[in-house]
């Protein structure tokens, strides 16, 4: 499983973004995107939503690799479930999760 932190720089990353291009989006410091990263803090939800908006991710991004499998596999049969409903495809299902 992956916490918080790795979660947050496995995606900052993967968009390309820097963590000082990130704390200057934020109005924070680098050192403070450092101890989000390595979990010595955790930014509150108001800032969570926050990055989600700058790195255009969702809750999801964040949450894949932490806990166990059974997360991401309920989310995959609510997203087929919701989709078959609505008569589209999956993959224009997001679900998004308000922590």
């Amino acid at each position: 499983s992956q916490s918080l932190g790795a979660s947050l720089r496995r995606v900052r990353e993967s968009r390309g973004v820097s963590q000082k291009t990130l704390a200057a989006k934020m109005g924070v410091s680098v050192p403070t995107i450092s101890m989000w990263e390595s979990d010595h803090r955790r930014p509150s939800i108001e800032r969570l939503a926050k990055i989600c908006e700058i790195l255009n991710a969702s809750a999801e991004d964040f949450l894949a690799g932490v806990g166990t499998n059974e997360l991401s596999e309920l989310l995959t049969q609510m997203r087929e479930q919701i989709s078959k409903f609505l008569g589209m495809p999956p993959d224009k299902v997001r679900i998004f999760i308000e922590i």
